[in-house]
């Protein structure tokens, strides 16, 4: 068997190439390239599409960065009118205080006076006409 194999690989094989064939073979040739010229008109599309499109989202990028740049700006605007407005209204309330505060101990300064002189018209009876024509209620006996 290997001798018949051996034989048979020496053995020259000729296969009939004819005018035709040669014909169809330029005209392959030609065929492929024109497809490789096809094929390179369109990678140069693609990549210049490529381009467009990285352009274009560089573009969508920096509004968004822009976009956001403002969001901060103005959630901080916000952020600094409360903190004032609360701030305010602190300093007000605590301005308000300050203001009460002595008008609450002088009434209760003249309470107290008031309250003394009441005592004291109940054995004076010139206070306790004082009292009585300056429209205080002295307490019945």
């Amino acid at each position: 068997l290997f001798v018949l194999a051996q034989a048979y690989a020496q053995k020259e094989i000729i296969v009939p190439f004819t005018l035709a064939d040669r014909d169809r073979l330029i005209r392959l040739e030609a065929r492929i390239d024109a497809l490789e010229k096809r094929i390179d008109a369109l990678e140069k599309r693609i990549d210049a599409l490529e381009k467009q499109l990285d352009s274009r989202f560089a573009g969508i990028e920096r509004q968004i960065d822009a976009l956001y740049n403002l969001f901060i700006a103005l959630f901080s605007a916000f952020v600094a009118l409360v903190v004032g407005t609360m701030g305010m209204l602190w300093w007000v309330v605590q301005d308000r205080r300050k203001t009460i505060r002595p008008l609450e101990d002088s009434v209760e300064e003249h309470r107290r006076l008031v309250s003394i002189l009441k005592k004291r018209a109940l054995t004076n009876p010139d206070l306790a006409a004082l009292l009585e024509e300056a429209g205080i209620a002295l307490p019945k006996q």
